[in-house]
């Protein structure tokens, strides 16, 4: 989708202290549905479990249906 993931680094050289931490960057300007999509399903991780009835009763496209399979 235009991004990448970078996982992990050096903090400090010195005492050789690393991160586990996950970064995000964008590589291209995404678009608003991808956006939206993105929050949407950070506030609704539960997307997921629902039926295909009920994901187009919500307003679901058939489209991003398919993205949660």
């Amino acid at each position: 989708a235009g991004c990448m993931y970078v996982h992990g680094g050096v903090v400090d050289i010195q005492r050789n202290k690393r991160t586990g931490s996950l970064f995000k960057m964008w590589l291209v300007v995404p678009s608003l549905l991808e956006l939206s999509w993105e929050k949407l399903l950070g506030f609704f991780p539960h997307l997921a479990n629902l039926t295909r009835s009920q994901l187009l009763h919500l307003g679901l496209t058939q489209g991003l249906i398919e993205r949660l399979k």
